[in-house]
């Protein structure tokens, strides 16, 4: 990897975790141009998502790069944060869980912790999304039998 593409993508991390999205997207940016190593692409991705709202080409980049190395617990961690953005939070948990099988990472931790754990439906024979399983549940929570 060339020297300029290691600054591009510190520096693209130092942002990101300044809350400067932009500048992170734009070194980001320069970094894909001259290097396309799975960080790199999914990095980009993220930014793309966050920054300008294209959450198709952000997840295909992310996905893209997961495909080439799934050992990479940062990978699947942007790519869990990517389908966040674009409103997708089962396939997100799915893309947090594979990470922490991949390896520890405390970031994927505390986005699973944030997101918090789903009871199981009252009718499980039932889809999630079945009225009587939302009502029912919403009853069950307000009387404090869940």
């Amino acid at each position: 990897m060339d020297e300029s593409v290691n600054a591009s993508i510190s520096q693209g991390r130092k942002a990101l975790e300044q809350g400067n999205s932009l500048v992170a997207l734009m070194h980001f940016e320069t970094a894909a141009k001259n290097d396309s190593t799975p960080v790199v692409i999914a990095y980009y991705g993220y930014c793309l998502a966050l920054e300008r709202n294209e959450y198709r080409k952000g997840l295909g980049l992310c996905r893209q790069a997961v495909e080439n190395d799934s050992t990479d617990g940062n990978l699947w961690l942007l790519l869990g944060r990517t389908c966040l953005l674009a409103g997708k939070k089962s396939t997100a948990m799915k893309a947090f869980r594979r990470g922490l099988k991949v390896g520890r990472n405390p970031e994927i931790a505390a986005e699973l912790q944030r997101l918090g754990q789903r009871r199981p439906p009252v009718f499980e024979s039932l889809d999630r999304e079945h009225l009587l399983n939302r009502k029912l549940g919403s009853c069950f929570n307000w009387l404090g039998l869940r």
